[in-house]
């Protein structure tokens, strides 16, 4: 399971300056069920944006040694948020979605492409996912049902309910949400550009 290598392959440089925790669908079948939900692809994480470009290189390295090699790609979410994928082989679609986030310490806060009040992030929790302990934001119920909905615990809801309304006026500053273009998706198995 990719969480399961990226948590071995981060866990020595948790501390101060680097941290990651669940988010998006990875968090919201963690808080129903511990696992994936049915309509979710992929694992979503985020990390301190300021440290995108070590985790980059950290990834890369520890990937290569796989067999076959994991291998990460950089994908553009419009034109200020991209995220790390962390891709599983290059046969199938299995891949985590490493996101950066920033304002956490604010009002507001953005985790990749998606901005909420900031309704208390730290100090993180443990979140069960796959019969595991994974980081996980202190008051994920409510960064759930903001992004998700009121019936965001419901199995069969939400999958359409991205971001829920009524963001305070503060939070303008970031700018909206983007759609993901795939033409933007690069593959950086030969490169290791610098993450801005």
């Amino acid at each position: 399971m990719l969480l399961r290598w990226f948590h071995n392959v981060v866990k020595s440089h948790i501390g101060d300056e680097f941290w990651y925790a669940l988010v998006d669908g990875t968090l919201l079948g963690s808080a129903r069920n511990g696992d994936m939900i049915d309509w979710d692809t992929d694992m979503d994480v985020a990390v301190p944006t300021e440290r995108m470009s070590w985790l980059q290189k950290l990834l890369e390295e520890a990937a290569a040694q796989e067999d076959p090699p994991y291998y990460l790609s950089l994908d553009a979410f419009g034109s200020d948020t991209h995220t790390l994928r962390l891709h599983m082989s290059r046969v199938n679609t299995a891949h985590m979605d490493i996101w950066p986030s920033e304002g956490l310490d604010q009002e507001c806060v953005k985790l990749g492409p998606v901005v909420f009040p900031n309704f208390g992030f730290f100090p993180l929790q443990n979140c069960t996912f796959g019969n595991r302990q994974f980081p996980c934001s202190k008051n994920k119920e409510k960064f759930l049902e903001f992004q998700y909905g009121e019936d965001w615990y419901s199995p069969g809801t939400n999958k359409d309910n991205f971001q829920g309304p009524g963001l305070p006026a503060s939070c303008y500053h970031f700018k909206p949400m983007l759609v993901q273009s795939a033409s933007n998706a690069r593959d950086l198995s030969s490169e290791v550009p610098e993450f801005n």
